[in-house]
């Protein structure tokens, strides 16, 4: 039995620090994107997508609420189509976006994933500059987990948002340079605790990868990192 969920959409502006700017050309949408999906009061997320667009055809990598999943589609004027199957409570999900960009370089539209539709809307991250999208894949005290990254680059400084597989996305900071990538957040999701000072220091691989530790002020642990 197939059933269908929405997984897609954004937070606009609830990051300290970041800077919010739609992109300037919705002919190109390569880079990193957060999206917010509403199915109402008790069905709605965040999400963070690296997209890549060759002509009309998009894909990339999407997570927040859903392990890092695959998705395609096509880019046809202003009418943006994406796909995407991830697992949910052991049955394929099978989701679809029908978008429109907007003049400012938003997009807005609605989830068709059954007999009710939801509704979804996005920015693109950053503010014309570069950008780069990592997926990490972590391991602190025999738990291990991923998370999907997308910055915004300003000289050596690093800040943007990585999403989790449980639909949390953090508010991170950092440091690159020729030898390696800082990285730190604070995580709340502990709420009965004070928040967890998390650190990741990662060293470049001769094949673009990053290798490190990262530390929670209680563990350690290990991570690797690729760019999307």
């Amino acid at each position: 039995m197939r059933i269908h969920h929405a997984c897609l959409g954004v937070v606009l502006g609830v990051l300290a620090g970041g800077v919010w700017t739609a992109a300037a050309d919705a002919a190109d949408l390569t880079g990193p994107w957060l999206l917010h999906a509403d199915w109402g009061p008790t069905f709605r997320y965040d999400l963070t997508c690296a997209l890549t667009q060759k002509g009309q055809a998009v894909s990339g990598t999407c997570m927040g609420g859903v392990l890092p999943e695959r998705t395609s589609g096509t880019l046809d004027g202003d009418k943006l189509e994406l796909e995407y199957i991830t697992d949910y409570q052991g049955e394929d999900v099978d989701t679809h976006y029908h978008g429109v960009i907007d003049p400012n370089g938003s997009v807005s539209g609605t989830v068709d994933a059954g007999p009710t539709p939801g509704w979804f809307d996005g920015v693109q991250l950053g503010d014309n500059g570069p950008v780069m999208s990592w997926n990490l894949h972590v391991r602190v005290a025999n738990f291990d987990f991923q998370m999907l990254c997308a910055m915004s680059v300003k000289g050596r400084r690093l800040v943007g948002p990585c999403a989790a597989g449980d639909g949390i996305l953090l508010d991170v900071s950092g440091i690159a340079d020729d030898k390696g990538v800082s990285l730190t957040y604070d995580d709340h999701r502990l709420k009965a605790a004070a928040p967890l000072h998390v650190v990741y220091s990662g060293v470049l691989q001769p094949d673009g990868s990053l290798k490190g530790t990262v530390n929670d002020g209680a563990h350690n642990g290990t991570f690797v990192a690729r760019r999307k």
